[in-house]
């Protein structure tokens, strides 16, 4: 049986856990139940689990059809709904559940009912039919599940000889599948393909015939995770994804007397120095490019959480920043805890030039632009590819004394509504500009694009100073912090002698909505702490609001506001900015 982290599940530590973190177990235990009821949670709507088997999407109701899957097709309007309700349940997050909950409880009932649903899946799933066999990435979350899985349940008598034989055959086909394709993903479903196939050799002790997977592992890493920490997806969602494979794999490799192999370590430490150096006053990374609660570490906390990273990176040694407060999460499975003292810059710039990635902190203060490369290119020539970057260079996310100002819309649906998906990808939906009708990439589908443009970017003298060159203009964005304030200084530089029409947006935060707007000055107030915030303007021109909405987490959208600026372009322009609190609205 495959070890996946070093916990015993002593009976003195599960005491100690239940007493300490009350609330941890409560959502577990909560969550396992509605597993035990016969429902199960996906993008926050309670599902019925046996429908669900069935093939009936919880969305639409309509029943997916059984063919070869690689027969399907995902586009919007080809398929009876967004796959991915589907597939987050395909993920079996909630076996993990129950595994947890049976450790904690020591209750069979959690054992019994998700042993039954697995033998339920396995004697309705035929091979190679089905949307289960679809999507690299997901196929490897579900394996992961039930490693995770067999792990907690093991060494109980209800589990016999022949249940781990379905179990082991099944997982074998999977794993077929994953080496016969695993040159088809070029992005996060190739790196989470070939760690899963390698923890599928350290399962069935074929460790010996790995090293061509290790290799190919370490190519791959090499070219997702830049030398920098930053990704090459232009995705904090995605890029933890990544991480936690590289976590589960030295933790996996260790807990069974193997040794974690060095580019994994090293990945994953220049990985979290980026994300230590990118949270946002809040202790979250910022949302960036697509997200759609993708993890391989099932948890029931905030979905934007980091602090379990660095507390499982702390066990293969590596430690980016001080580690003073338990992480039940990492607790859970690690079944101690160390406290670490490393201090790491709460202030200064950090610059990542690989990745296009540059942060400004000062206390409560913060922010971030990407100027870089586009995405992930999949062609050169034609500048296409990019499957989880949107329209948002330049684009500026802003905390001002703690308070998100200005955000990223993040990711409403996938496949579904084109519309949806264009809209939380184009640059009005960002803090950032648009030029006439040229966008820094064409949208071709819901992964793709073509004819994108880079930027480029810099930290001097604790300023961010970000390009951007496309439709004739060359665009200069420069921003810094100072007590409380940020300035905003954009200048537009007409190449082509032409007249342009500029479309300037400030995408707000949902709990900021515009008061008073004038040709020199906006109004805002916060909703919660009513707060005022002043956006002193020389554009001369009084912004429009616009509608629309921020989705953190997938199906879950808030309505929020955006500020847009309109003005020809004529000639070279310099427009500034000046973000700051002020007593009152007057």
């Amino acid at each position: 049986m495959l070890k996946v982290y070093p916990n015993r599940f002593e009976d003195e530590f599960i005491k100690k856990f239940n007493k300490d973190y009350w609330e941890y177990s409560w959502n577990v235990i909560r969550n396992a139940d509605l597993f035990v009821n016969g429902k199960v949670d996906v993008f926050g709507i309670e599902c019925s689990l046996f429908e669900l088997l069935d093939n009936i999407d919880p969305t639409t109701g309509a029943k997916w059809p059984q063919k070869h899957y690689k027969e399907y097709s995902f586009q919007a309007g080809a398929a009876p709904a967004d796959v991915k309700f589907v597939w987050e349940y395909m993920k079996h997050y909630f076996l993990v559940d129950a595994g947890k909950a049976y450790r904690l409880t020591k209750d069979d009932k959690y054992l019994i009912n998700s042993k039954a649903f697995i033998e339920k899946w396995l004697d309705q799933t035929d091979d190679w039919i089905g949307v289960s066999w679809i999507g690299h990435v997901h196929i490897c979350q579900r394996m992961i599940s039930w490693f995770f899985w067999l792990d907690l349940t093991n060494g109980s008598s209800l589990l016999s000889e022949s249940f781990y034989k379905k179990v082991n055959e099944y997982i074998r086909k999977q794993e077929k599948l994953l080496i016969d394709e695993y040159e088809n993903p070029r992005n996060n479903h190739k790196l989470v393909s070939l760690v899963t196939i390698c923890l599928c050799h350290a399962y069935f002790g074929r460790m010996n015939e790995a090293d061509i997977w290790f290799k190919r592992l370490e190519e791959t890493t090499a070219q997702l995770i830049y030398k920098d920490g930053g990704f090459a997806e232009q995705s904090t969602s995605y890029h933890r994804l990544c991480v936690e494979a590289l976590l589960i794999l030295g933790l996996t490799m260790e807990c069974n007397g193997l040794e974690a192999p060095d580019f994994v370590l090293k990945a994953i430490e220049r990985s979290l120095n980026y994300f230590a150096a990118l949270l946002t006053p809040k202790g979250h990374l910022p949302i960036l490019g697509d997200n759609s609660n993708e993890v391989l570490i099932h948890r029931p906390d905030d979905f934007w959480e980091t602090e379990y990273l660095f507390q499982l990176a702390s066990t293969l040694g590596i430690t980016v920043k001080s580690l003073h407060e338990v992480d039940p999460e990492a607790f859970f499975y690690l079944g101690s805890f160390k406290e670490v003292d490393k201090p790491f810059a709460d202030s200064g710039a950090f610059s990542f030039p690989d990745t296009g990635h540059y942060v400004l902190k000062e206390g409560k203060d913060y922010a971030f632009i990407r100027a870089g490369e586009f995405g992930l290119y999949y062609s050169e020539s034609t500048r296409s590819g990019h499957p989880h970057s949107h329209c948002d260079q330049l684009g500026l996310i802003l905390h001002l004394g703690g308070l998100e100002v200005l955000t990223d819309p993040g990711t409403y649906r996938y496949n579904e509504n084109n519309f949806e998906r264009k809209m939380m990808k184009d640059e009005s939906y960002h803090s950032t500009f648009l030029v006439d009708d040229t966008h820094q990439g064409i949208y071709t589908s819901s992964f793709s694009y073509a004819g994108t443009f880079d930027g480029s970017g810099q930290i001097e003298d604790d300023s961010i100073i970000a390009e951007l060159e496309l439709g004739g203009i060359k665009a200069t964005r420069k921003v810094n912090l100072a007590q409380g304030a940020c300035t905003v200084v954009d200048e537009y530089q007409v190449l082509d002698g032409k007249e342009h029409q500029l479309q300037l947006f400030f995408c707000l935060s949902p709990r900021f909505t515009p008061l008073k707007l004038t040709p020199e000055r906006v109004i805002l107030q916060h909703i919660g702490t009513m707060r005022y915030l002043a956006i002193e303007h020389d554009s001369d021109v009084r912004p429009e609001v616009l509608v629309g909405y921020v989705s953190r987490e997938y199906n879950r959208s808030m309505p929020n506001q955006r500020l847009v600026f309109k003005l020809p372009l004529t000639k070279d322009t310099k427009i500034s900015f000046n973000f700051h609190y002020v007593p009152k609205k007057d």
